[in-house]
């Protein structure tokens, strides 16, 4: 733990899943953490994925991470992810 407190680290995650149709995926995820340095306290988000044709799919993902640096307060962080993803 480096500061001689005992840390204990903890860590959980809830997502759900609806699909619409046989190619769109649509998701909500929320999550957090305890004494994990560089990680938000909470974290939240959705995601949508589509299969554009046959072993190819394209995915966004937005989340908004909260974290509470050092008792100062919170910061947040917002975070737009994008994947091509190729099957063979």
């Amino acid at each position: 733990d480096g500061d001689g407190q005992g840390d204990r680290p903890l860590a959980w995650n809830l997502e759900l899943a609806w699909y619409p149709s046989d190619v769109l995926e649509l998701s909500v995820r929320y999550e957090g953490s305890d004494e994990f340095g560089g990680h938000p306290e909470t974290q939240y988000g959705i995601c949508t994925s589509w299969g554009v044709r046959e072993n190819v799919s394209l995915s966004l993902e937005y989340l908004r991470g909260e974290f509470d640096s050092f008792g100062d307060g919170a910061d947040s962080r917002n975070m737009i992810t994008a994947q091509l993803g190729l099957e063979f």
